[in-house]
């Protein structure tokens, strides 16, 4: 496409750091990073689709060879639609565009606009990773562990929202042990979903159930309780170290998971702190995160690596209060 006008380029490219008109190019291209969004988004629906009746109508063991090239061809054509086709609609070279804004003395319009760019240079490959991460449940049994899953994730969601009315006696309620005895089971059950054997805790995680876990956001629901203020009283550090329990399985040997937990590093090692108060085992969580994880522990924070070593010498001396997960942490 044609370059833009040089004539005045330094005077364009120039902002003192926030014009109407600047800020106007940073809003469009969040709006069109929404567009491709929704794109991509279709594409992978229809790609999902596709799969789910070629596999209903070949069956479970048929070769994905076998789908029809030109069905598979409309799904990628999908993704160049003149809706979705930014450079027919803007009558120039998209790709020239978000360079020149990315030209712009202005940090937040650079980061969007480089963003974008590659968004519109790699939406095939975004529908082909998302349609990766897709788990078409065709074992009535799967559908309906999915479902109760569901239904008890939303439970636990709310239960932690509102655990501040009864998980703590104060003036303003009273401790609800009814609550807290449905919150532990809740937490209980679904920490055994995520082993291998449903009737006791084992070792060997239960990939697929930690999947369907983690598409609940059952992770980011659970991160929440760690937001509570740290109270010693009440129940409130018994169901954190139900919590921490669940979490370890969560992320035990799922990349997936732990790499969406270490997003929360900081979150939780607010109850990781040195003191007198009870611990709830979060050490065990975050040695969770990083076992097996080569790539994560190339990146764990060198202050979490001092806090852990600073809690073993601190419960060591006072002589109680020692909890190996810390050392099992600093192993993995």
């Amino acid at each position: 496409g044609p370059l833009p006008d040089m004539d005045n380029g330094a005077a364009r490219y120039h902002t003192s750091g926030g014009t109407e008109v600047v800020e106007t190019k940073v809003t469009m291209c969040e709006i069109c990073s929404k567009v491709l969004d929704i794109a991509v988004g279709n594409a992978t629906v229809q790609l999902v689709r596709l799969f789910a009746e070629w596999q209903a109508n070949r069956g479970a063991n048929a070769m994905v060879e076998n789908m029809m090239p030109q069905e598979v061809m409309a799904v990628v054509q999908s993704m160049h639609p003149r809706a979705f086709d930014l450079s027919y609609i803007a009558g120039t070279s998209f790709n020239v565009m978000l360079m020149d804004l990315m030209m712009y003395e202005h940090p937040k319009l650079f980061v969007v606009a480089c963003k974008l760019l590659r968004q519109w240079n790699s939406r095939l490959s975004c529908v082909m990773e998302r349609a990766a991460d897709v788990c078409l449940l065709t074992d009535p049994a799967e559908s309906k562990l999915f479902h109760s899953m569901k239904a008890n994730v939303s439970r636990l969601a709310n239960y932690i929202k509102t655990s501040e009315d009864w998980a703590v006696a104060n003036s303003h309620s009273p401790l609800d042990m009814r609550k807290f005895k449905e919150a532990e089971k809740l937490l209980e059950f679904l920490r055994m979903l995520c082993s291998e054997d449903p009737k006791r805790d084992t070792e060997i995680p239960a990939v697929q159930v930690q999947s369907m876990a983690e598409s609940l956001r059952l992770g980011e629901e659970l991160v929440k309780a760690f937001e509570m203020p740290r109270d010693p009283g009440g129940v409130l550090p018994d169901f954190m170290s139900s919590v921490c329990k669940l979490l370890y399985t969560f992320v035990s040997g799922h990349a997936r998971n732990q790499q969406a937990l270490f997003a929360h590093l900081k979150t939780l090692q607010v109850w990781n702190d040195v003191g007198d108060r009870t611990d709830i085992g979060v050490a065990n969580t975050m040695a969770g995160i990083f076992r097996g994880n080569h790539r994560l522990c190339e990146n764990v924070p060198e202050e979490l690596v001092y806090e852990v070593g600073r809690a073993l010498v601190h419960y060591r001396k006072k002589g109680s209060g020692f909890y190996p997960q810390r050392l099992d942490f600093l192993r993995s």
